[in-house]
């Protein structure tokens, strides 16, 4: 349970820098800075499956330890669903940087390309991941469920992995 605890900040915090180093490195056409930052993002969705495989076993302790959280059932559920929705955008960005840092480490023509869509396509999972972590800020605090509108509105891409 603590291990979930633990791990499921660190993709979005990596993800998050990974993607202010890359706006900048795209921008200065720094290939240093390029590498550091898709070094960054290969390593949030590295980490991002330590901390979905834990979140099972956080689920279990939570059902049978925690009575008298209302709606934890339907919020874990919830968190668990758009948490299993990114699971192959995590898998394609994680490609998709380890193909970046290849590109620009052999100095290969198309590299902008290839870091122009890891680059929407870090954007595009951190949107996504926010939106995890707030359902999952939900189960322990419901009463964010009030504050909803800190959450980036992005459901139309829950909806469209139910269907």
């Amino acid at each position: 349970m603590y291990l979930h605890l633990i791990l499921n900040h660190l993709p979005g915090v990596f993800l998050l820098i990974g993607i202010f180093i890359f706006f900048f490195s795209y921008f200065l056409k720094n290939k240093i800075l390029s590498i550091t930052a898709c070094s960054l993002i290969l390593f949030a969705s590295i980490i991002y499956f330590p901390a979905f495989y834990t979140g099972e076993e956080a689920e279990h302790h939570i059902e049978q330890n925690v009575q008298q959280l209302t709606n934890a059932h339907n919020n874990i559920e919830a968190h668990e669903e758009l948490a299993e929705g990114i699971y192959w955008l995590i898998i394609l960005l994680g490609c998709s940087a380890l193909v970046n840092i290849t590109f620009i480490y052999r100095n290969i023509k198309n590299s902008k390309y290839i870091s122009a869509i890891t680059l929407v396509l870090s954007i595009v999972v951190f949107i996504m991941l926010w939106n995890v972590a707030h359902s999952g800020a939900m189960i322990r605090r419901p009463e964010l469920i009030n504050f909803s509108s800190l959450r980036i509105p992005l459901t139309v891409w829950a909806e469209f992995l139910h269907n």
